[in-house]
């Protein structure tokens, strides 16, 4: 099972850490939309 995950990791090293920087975005808007009635 572990040389299979670093299998598929190895094949899509890149868009794992396109999906990670999208999930952060998303983590960072969310925060901001719910800050920001706040802020005006």
């Amino acid at each position: 099972m572990a040389q299979q995950i670093k299998a598929a990791f190895a094949r899509n090293q890149n868009t794992l850490l396109q999906d990670a920087i999208g999930g952060v975005a998303l983590c960072v808007s969310f925060v901001i939309a719910l800050y920001l009635p706040g802020l005006l």
